[in-house]
């Protein structure tokens, strides 16, 4: 402030003393109050997506920004605004389940193979997507026939079976469900056969990989169609 040929820049109390028009002492005194620019920093964070309006414009970049205002007091007003844009985040959950299960996702129990989708909040307060990957699996049924020969045993369910008949056992699959084992068991007897042959003095019949020459009873035992023992019994006699 120019006073009395001085360019003054303090708060103070100045004087200076003039003649006025009636060529007496004029005193001139000045109360000169040199007013502080205001500073004023914002911080604000935004969501992506979203938008900051600032000094007209839509901000919606992360970054320190300025704007220049003016005071009561006349003078500067300076807003820093800090501006941070926080990112939305997402999650992927694969997820399984068996028949007749259900899955407790966004307030529903699911019980159908599919992709889901649910929007939270994270500790940005921004949008967190989560997508649920929802396999339903059935239970597995397997059919085993098997037959074995009278005399012998079959070892299902630990368990030594000679009966015939149909049994059950339910195992854990590999996916977590039941796989349901169905066993349909056959005894087969073993067979016998009686061979009444004759040949005469002098002659031979093959048996068993033998020449019989020699009356007499002979016994082999084979495999019937069933793969059973078959019990084959000659009777040959020579004349």
């Amino acid at each position: 402030y120019s006073f009395n040929g001085q360019a003054l820049t303090q708060s103070g109390i100045y004087y200076d003393t003039l003649v006025n028009a009636n060529g007496c002492d004029s005193l001139i005194t000045l109360n000169l109050l040199v007013s502080n620019f205001a500073s004023t920093t914002i911080n604000q964070s935004i969501c992506q997506g979203q938008s900051y309006f600032f000094k007209g414009i839509n901000l919606t970049q992360s970054g320190v920004y300025r704007d220049t205002l003016t005071a009561s007091n006349g003078c500067d007003s300076i807003i820093t605004l800090n501006l941070v844009v926080n990112n939305n985040s997402s999650s992927t959950l694969n997820q399984s389940i068996c028949s007749g299960q259900s899955y407790n996702f966004n307030g529903q129990a699911l019980t159908q193979s599919g992709i889901y989708y649910d929007t939270l909040v994270n500790a940005k307060g921004c949008d967190s997507l989560i997508t649920l990957n929802l396999s339903v699996g059935g239970f597995i049924s397997t059919n085993l026939n098997k037959s074995i020969c009278q005399g012998n045993s079959y070892l299902f369910n630990n368990v030594s079976l000679t009966q015939s008949g149909v049994y059950k056992d339910t195992l854990t699959s590999s996916s977590g469900c039941d796989s349901i084992i169905t066993l349909n068991l056959a005894v087969n007897n073993h067979s016998a056969s009686t061979v009444n042959q004759s040949i005469c003095s002098g002659q031979s019949y093959s048996f068993n990989g033998q020449t019989l020459t020699q009356q007499g009873i002979y016994f082999d035992t084979l495999t019937n169609a069933n793969g059973c023992d078959s019990d084959n019994y000659i009777k040959s006699c020579s004349k």
